[in-house]
């Protein structure tokens, strides 16, 4: 579902994506995913970690959020390779569950090479 669709079903606003450009293999580097309760009333929310090693969270206690108010959860982002990772955190309401995308990109190595060389 669009960004659109998602609100209007589950009450909670937040980014459709948590993306790293610009890290380094070996180094820690941390985002927030920042979720905001747009109904009326109170929500139980849950998430489930990604499943790949590279991207980790605090345990996915369930919290409770009044109408709007909103949680911050720190992503921590650990990789071994330079390359690119992509991965899902599931979120979970009581209107059912979508998905924020977690990815890392790499830099695109460019070589130009002239169409013809003169000697």
């Amino acid at each position: 579902p669009s960004r659109d669709e998602r609100v209007q079903i589950h009450g909670i606003l937040c980014e459709d994506e948590v993306t790293w450009n610009d890290w380094t293999p070996g180094v820690e580097s941390v985002k927030d995913l920042v979720l905001q309760n747009v109904f009326l009333v109170t929500q139980e929310v849950k998430f489930q970690l990604p499943g790949t090693k590279e991207f980790d969270m605090p345990y996915p206690e369930a919290f409770r959020l009044a109408p709007g108010m909103r949680k911050t959860i720190p992503i921590s982002f650990r990789p071994s390779k330079y390359e690119p990772h992509v991965d899902q955190v599931k979120i979970i309401t009581k209107a059912g569950n979508f998905f924020v995308t977690v990815k890392a990109t790499v830099k695109d190595i460019a070589l130009f090479v002239p169409p013809f060389l003169d000697f």
